[in-house]
């Protein structure tokens, strides 16, 4: 397996094109599931449950521009 760090800067642009198109969006690092919703979705709640890690609402401004967000690959 691969992984490759999102940036902040990434997160920024996925959670700004998730408000423009109208969806919701949560990044997760290795301890915890952020989103910046706050309408937080059924299904980020529930993944937060099912992973048993916390969730954490946060305004995208307002994260920790050091924060990186794991991704993983499975080829």
């Amino acid at each position: 397996m691969a992984q490759t760090a999102l940036s902040y800067d990434d997160y920024r642009f996925l959670e700004k094109l998730s408000r423009e198109v109208g969806s919701h969006f949560h990044a997760l690092d290795r301890t915890t599931l952020y989103t910046a919703n706050r309408d937080i979705s059924y299904y980020t709640v529930h993944e937060s449950f099912v992973a048993t890690i916390p969730l954490v609402f946060c305004e995208a401004e307002k994260m920790d521009p050091n924060t990186q967000f794991p991704e993983s690959d499975d080829d």
